[in-house]
């Protein structure tokens, strides 16, 4: 009797695991846009030249030339640029640049910046076994400490190519 039971119980998981629908589901959007750099009055991309950046919940994502969070790639997605992982949890993220703002002289004196943005987080279910899709739409910025920012794309989608942020100074 023992065997029979066990018996069903494994045709019972085997047709359970045949039963379940794969997930081949890739998301366009991305949660983090891309920030880039520029000289204010000009269209000349600037590298990144401050020692970190940390989101206002205190996480170093990026540090001395290198990326250290990033769900789009380990390296930068786009030259001379800085990916900004958005609050999931939250409608607004604040980012801290700390050291020299990028193309700075040398010797010019460590800044503390900060940057907050806002955005509309839009989920969509995709189905029970992929889970959901979460889009970032309305992208703002509301604390700016550069000379000027622009807002090169609301909807932030996972392209490589992409620059959401410019900031000027």
């Amino acid at each position: 009797m023992n065997k029979l039971i066990r018996g069903f119980v494994c045709l019972y998981g085997l047709l359970v695991l045949a039963a379940c629908e794969d997930c081949v589901f890739t998301s366009r959007h991305s949660s983090e846009p891309i920030v880039r750099f520029y000289r204010k009055g000009s269209t000349r991309v600037l590298v990144p030249g401050f020692d970190s950046v940390q989101t206002g919940r205190g996480i170093t994502i990026y540090r001395a030339g290198r990326i250290l969070y990033s769900s789009i790639t380990s390296e930068n997605p786009v030259p001379n640029s800085v990916a900004l992982p958005l609050d999931p949890s939250r409608d607004t993220s604040l980012f801290v640049f700390f050291g020299r703002r990028p193309g700075a002289p040398a010797d010019s004196p460590a800044r503390r910046d900060t940057l907050v943005l806002t955005y509309k987080r839009i989920l969509s279910i995709v189905s029970p076994d992929c889970g959901y899709d979460r889009r970032i739409e309305n992208l703002q910025i509301i604390k700016n400490p550069y000379d000027s920012a622009q807002i090169a794309a609301q909807l932030v989608v996972l392209r490589a190519d992409t620059v959401h942020i410019r900031l000027f100074w």
